[in-house]
């Protein structure tokens, strides 16, 4: 028969063997086996597995939780890059017709200029447009 300072140092015991390992869940499982392989009664055993249930499951929701920020802070920085890539493409286009259209007269081969100026305009406008 254990007393309670027996009974607690167990479950002790147990959440710190729980907590020793990277895998929670295995942890889990490593503090169960310590709780059973105790000469606890049925009352006692049931209790000190209560409360490393208790702790397991809230562990595992903080995990989850801060799986679930990694992830979204990973989108948003993905998002931000993708902001930066249009919007220096943007200006890529913007400083591309500008030049042509300024200078297009004075290169001399106005047809093929005419036309890729045209074609710049239009992705400038589908740009524009898709904001």
């Amino acid at each position: 028969m254990t007393n309670n300072a027996q009974l607690e140092e167990m479950k002790e015991n147990a959440l710190l063997i729980m907590h020793e390992y990277v895998d929670l869940e295995e942890g889990y499982r490593m503090a169960v086996d310590y709780l059973v392989s105790k000469p606890l009664t049925k009352e006692d055993r049931a209790g000190a597995l209560q409360v490393l249930g208790t702790e397991f499951n809230t562990l595992t929701k903080d995990n989850f939780r801060e799986e679930i920020s990694r992830e979204i802070n990973e989108i948003k920085n993905w998002t931000l890059i993708q902001d930066r890539k249009l919007e220096m493409l943007q200006k890529s286009i913007d400083n591309i017709v500008w030049s042509m259209k300024v200078n297009r007269k004075v290169l001399g081969d106005t047809r093929m200029l005419d036309e890729a100026f045209r074609a710049l305009q239009n992705l400038q406008k589908d740009y524009k447009d898709s904001e």
